[in-house]
């Protein structure tokens, strides 16, 4: 999924819920500053997530534990 160049600032917590098969995720260029611990909870195919070029000050220390493919 690409959703780079946006002009995104945050992530809802259930952006992705339903997005159970998704692998590659490309938010890169965005305007995002936090990751939530459980933005990607549902996402456990995720492999590839490109963040690049955003203005990320936290991310929350859990916020991967269930993308291990990661």
């Amino acid at each position: 999924m690409n959703l780079s160049n946006n002009h995104l600032t945050h992530l809802n917590q259930d952006i992705f819920l339903n997005c159970e098969k998704l692998v590659k995720l490309n938010l890169e260029n965005n305007d995002i500053r936090t990751l939530q611990y459980d933005t990607f909870y549902n996402n456990k195919e995720l492999r590839y997530l490109i963040l690049g070029y955003n203005y990320l000050d936290i991310i929350h220390r859990k916020t991967f534990i269930y993308n291990i493919k990661l």
